[in-house]
Parts: C-alpha cells; sequence; structure tokens
C-alpha cells in the first residue's frame, strides 16, 4: 500500500492489535473498513498492525474504534541506502528529514489531539524554555520546591526506534539518539524522555524507514475498566472476540467465565441489539463486573450479571446462540493440572446449551493442548467444527483464540 496514494485519504494511520489480524474476515480489518469507510485497496495488514489512508477530517473516528489499542498518524515512509557503516548509515537516516514533512503531520497531530504547544518556536524561545526545564529538573532532584506555575509553552517530544530485520550496523538508541537530535537543531522543540507531548517514532524495517506520531498516550484498552483483577482480559481483544462471533440482532450471547466484565461490557457497546449474559463462581470476579459496568457511560443495554458454575449454566437445551469466554490459563488463575478436567466439563457444558449448527463458541486460552483434547481436535465424533485458530498477545504470553461452531447434532 502507498501511503496517502489517494488524494481524498490524506492521511496514513497505523493501528495497533493484540489479536492476530487478517485482510478479511471479522476483526479489526473489517471495523476499519465498515466504520470509516476505508476502501480496501487502502488498506494494509502487517506484524499485528493495520495501516490505512483515511481524510484527515474523519480521525475522531479512529479514535472510536474498540477493536485496536494504540493509533498513530503516520508522517512517511522512505527508503534508506544503508552500506553497513556505522557512522554513514545514522548519516542516511537524519537525512531523512530531508525527505519529510514533520510541521504539516504536526498539524494534524494536533488537531487529533487538541495540543496547544508552541511547535514553531524561535530558537531564543528554545533557549529560555531549555533553561526553566533545567531548573525544574535541579530542584526535583534538591527536593526543593520551584514554581513551574508560567512553564513553557513549547512542544515536548522524544524519538523512540523500533528495529527489525538483520544486520544493521547501528543501535535502536544510537538512531533514536541521532534522529531526535537533528529535530530539536531544526525545530527548536524540547527533548523529554518523560511528560512528553509528541512521541516521534522512526520505525526502520530493512531498508525503509518509516515516521509515527503517537496519538494515544494510554492504551486504548483502559478507557472501559475501572477495576482490575489478576486476570482482567483487554476490552479491545474481547471486542475482537465478539467480532469473530458474528453476532446478530437478538443473538443470546453469554459469558460464563466474565472475570472483571470486559467481553459484556464490549458487547454493550459494540452488539447493543443482542441479548447479554454474564456469570462467574468467584464473588469477587461478580462483584468486579459489576463495578466495571456500573461505571460506564450508558446505562441502555445493561447485560445480566450472575453468580454461577459455567460448568452447571442455568438455561435449556440449546437455546444460546453464542458463547464468548476466555477460560482460566493455569498461570495466575487455577492449573494445567484442573485444566484437563475443568475444560472437558466446559465443554461439554457449553454443547449442551449451545444452539444446534448455528451456535457459536469463541474462547481464548494459554493451555490450547487441554483445550484441543476437550474439543476432541480430529475426532469425527466431537460435535464441534473449528472454523479459525489466531494468535493473541495477552500480557507478553502466546494465546490461541479459537472460533468454534456447534455441529447439527452430536452425531455428525
Amino acid at each position: 500500500m502507498e501511503l496517502c496514494s489517494n488524494s481524498s485519504l490524506n492521511q496514513g494511520v497505523e493501528a495497533s492489535s493484540a489479536v492476530q489480524l487478517s485482510k478479511s474476515g471479522s476483526d479489526t480489518s473489517l471495523e476499519v473498513l465498515h466504520k470509516i469507510n476505508v476502501p480496501a485497496e487502502n488498506t494494509c495488514v502487517a506484524a499485528g498492525r493495520i495501516y490505512f489512508n483515511i481524510n484527515s477530517e474523519d480521525f475522531q473516528k479512529v479514535l472510536k474504534l474498540r477493536s485496536v489499542d494504540n493509533i498513530h498518524l503516520m508522517v512517511d515512509l522512505v527508503n534508506l541506502k544503508l552500506n553497513k557503516n556505522k557512522d554513514q548509515d545514522l548519516e542516511e537516516i537524519v537525512a531523512v528529514l530531508d525527505r519529510v514533512d514533520l510541521i504539516a503531520a504536526v498539524k494534524k497531530w494536533v488537531a487529533a489531539t487538541g495540543s496547544k504547544r508552541l511547535y514553531l518556536p524561535t530558537r531564543e524561545e528554545h533557549d529560555v524554555a531549555r533553561s526553566k526545564q533545567d531548573k525544574i529538573f535541579a530542584a526535583k532532584l534538591a527536593l526543593v520546591e520551584f514554581d513551574s506555575n508560567d512553564n513553557h509553552d513549547l512542544l515536548k517530544y522524544r524519538v523512540t526506534c523500533d528495529r527489525t530485520g538483520q544486520n544493521h550496523s547501528f543501535s535502536s538508541n544510537e538512531a533514536a539518539y541521532r534522529f531526535g537530535g537533528e529535530i530539536n537543531n531544526r525545530y527548536n522543540w524540547i527533548v523529554a524522555l518523560s511528560d512528553w507531548d509528541l512521541n516521534v517514532i522512526l520505525r526502520i524495517q530493512n531498508d525503509f524507514a518509516m515516521i509515527c506520531y503517537k496519538v494515544t498516550i494510554q492504551s486504548l484498552h483502559r478507557r472501559c475498566l475501572s477495576h482490575f483483577g489478576p486476570t482482567s482480559l483487554r476490552p479491545t481483544i474481547a471486542y475482537n472476540m465478539l467480532c469473530l462471533a458474528e453476532l446478530q440482532p437478538g443473538d443470546r450471547v453469554v459469558d460464563p467465565l466474565c472475570g472483571g466484565g470486559s467481553i459484556p461490557i464490549e458487547c454493550m457497546y459494540g452488539f447493543p441489539n443482542t441479548i447479554v449474559m454474564c456469570g462467574d463462581i468467584h464473588d469477587k470476579a461478580v462483584e468486579r463486573t459489576l463495578n466495571n459496568i456500573n461505571n460506564q457511560e450508558t446505562r441502555l443495554h445493561m447485560p445480566d450479571i450472575f453468580r454461577w458454575d459455567a460448568t452447571r449454566l442455568p438455561f435449556k437445551n440449546h437455546e444460546i446462540d453464542a458463547i464468548v469466554t476466555d477460560l482460566p490459563f493455569g498461570k495466575r488463575s487455577g492449573s494445567k493440572g484442573n485444566n484437563a478436567t475443568l475444560y472437558t466439563r466446559l465443554m461439554s457444558e457449553f454443547s449442551r446449551v449451545l444452539k444446534y449448527g448455528v451456535g457459536r463458541l469463541v474462547i481464548l486460552t494459554k493451555d490450547t493442548p487441554h483445550l484441543y483434547k476437550a474439543l476432541k481436535y480430529r475426532d469425527p465424533t466431537s460435535c464441534w467444527h473449528i472454523n479459525t485458530i489466531l494468535a493473541v498477545n495477552v500480557g507478553a504470553l502466546k494465546c490461541g483464540l479459537l472460533v468454534v461452531r456447534r455441529k447439527e447434532d452430536d452425531t455428525l
């Protein structure tokens, strides 16, 4: 995909997701295509990120996406002529600034974030602000109070470098240091490794360099939860799981092991025309879910919350359309020894309550071997058909996300 190849779509965007992305399917890609009306030819998926072009006036729609964690404005993508000599290669990276327009991109970043910082200061303004910043830092080290009410209004920035590929002659820190120093020389922004306004990301992949501005100060997965537990699921992952369930208006959706309530909360926002029920066997989990739900801005489409045993759900046979849940991994909750028995009992109960033929099960776990065994994977007598298997990064743990369909009857 060429950045900004369409003149009517003048801003490139990079968004990250913990769920393995695909060009097609009910996931982050489809949310971008449908909610922002991005043409499919203006999207590209790679390494847990989706790249797409939009009209800069539509950027606020991007911030409302529920399937992505972090959002960056793309400044430009340039080719590097690297020759394995550190000094020359670093000069080549610095020379990238001659080929990109950082100021034009900063104006779009200001429009997206509402920042009031001065991004075109003179050198004199920079020197005054830098002197004031040094005095504040010295006062903090000496534990002395310092009046900073009249602190400078200049843009503060930092540069971080991510590299992929082999045989680079320089380190990420060296590239960030040289690139960031040249930005300071050219634009008089204030270097700030903490309490920064603008995070400039230099992403080097083999012989290409992409420059991005980070828009989200913290991951968007934090916007819904106020009460966290030891195994709270990221709401952005929960939303992707719900998308994979292909929910329809009127569907009865159940999260039988709700933990902190991420899945029912995301269902409340993203699929308001469904009937959502959730529960957990632990009182603290039920209380945590209730607190998180009550903390939401909307009171419409509130899910029903129960205290129950997920192996004995209070539903009739084959009346539930979809079950979306994450199982105990056997790390922070439960144990792998217990999972063998627990997973088997859960799958038996889920097969009982899901509708024949159309019942969907979207399930996340780190302990995929026991899940495959409970689903009787590759066993012709199994009542399950596995449609999709995806990889998910959950707190640095590589987990499996399975989309499973209930077969027509127990003999197929």
